[in-house]
């Protein structure tokens, strides 16, 4: 499940995810598909891992990341992505950025809200992608 920042227009210089999943029906995993306890993060947009983890007890993510020098990022570009492993068949389950993600330029919130993404799982393969948007930011 690749997670994306839609920008537009916008600067983004930091970013704080936290993300939701039903822990009785997804795992996050490595890439030998064991349970993991970080997602792979994208560092070509925003260079600078500040925390990484995954919970697969809580079914709780948590991935900051931002960039120190250089021009920050705008546009859609993705920041991580997530290795899901199926544990059950289900019709869906939501994966979902809780109320405390934020997206930031300047120090400034420009963050104008995430879409969920809904995972339905059958034998064979996961593919997904839940995209962050921001808005302008307020202070110019």
């Amino acid at each position: 499940l690749d997670v994306m920042v839609d920008a537009g227009a916008q600067q983004v210089d930091t970013i704080e995810l936290h993300i939701d999943f039903d822990p009785a029906k997804l795992q996050v995993v490595d890439g030998s598909g064991n349970p993991a306890s970080t997602i792979v993060a994208d560092l070509t947009s925003l260079s600078i891992e500040l925390l990484n983890t995954a919970d697969n007890a809580t079914g709780e993510i948590s991935y900051d990341a931002g960039q120190l020098s250089g021009t920050p990022p705008s546009g859609l570009f993705r920041v991580a992505s997530i290795p899901f492993k199926a544990l059950n068949e289900s019709a869906g389950t939501t994966v979902s950025y809780l109320s405390d993600s934020d997206v930031f330029y300047s120090g400034s919130s420009v963050y104008g809200g995430g879409n969920s993404s809904t995972v339905v799982v059958q034998a064979g393969c996961l593919t997904g992608q839940v995209v962050l948007q921001s808005h302008p930011n307020p202070a110019g």
